[in-house]
């Protein structure tokens, strides 16, 4: 079904992919593994580019060991490097801190999240 969304992507998809995507975090967060499936929810998610769902990406890196290193920093930019860091640094979500940390030791710019996003979508055929 994923696959079928990722061909016909809209706007108004965002709460079905939403769903979509904390399912695919409960079921990772509940054992360890990784599935292509949580990587294509999270960058069809990310390329829509609301600034909010960057909690419900950071969610989903941080299911378990192997979720943090498959899924790319990058992902939790895609709404621009400047607008989230801004987002999360007035946001009073209780993993505020945590997120910055990670931030603040990953390089990021907005050329190599949209080259990496553009590749990403590409390799999911999105």
């Amino acid at each position: 079904m994923i696959e079928m969304l990722a061909h016909d992507l809209r706007p108004s998809d965002a709460e079905f992919l939403r769903y979509l995507l904390r399912q695919e975090t409960a079921m990772h967060a509940a054992g360890w593994g990784y599935g292509d499936a949580l990587s294509l929810v999270a960058v069809a998610l990310a390329g829509l580019g609301e600034v909010s769902d960057v909690w419900l990406l950071w969610q989903a890196k941080t299911a378990n060991f192997d979720t943090f290193m498959a899924l790319d920093t990058q992902l939790l930019f895609a709404a621009g490097v400047a607008r989230t860091l801004a987002f999360v640094r007035g946001s009073d979500h209780p993993e505020r801190d945590e997120l910055l940390r990670f931030a603040d030791s990953a390089p990021l710019d907005d050329d190599d999240i949209r080259a990496w996003l553009d590749g990403m979508r590409r390799y999911h055929g999105l």
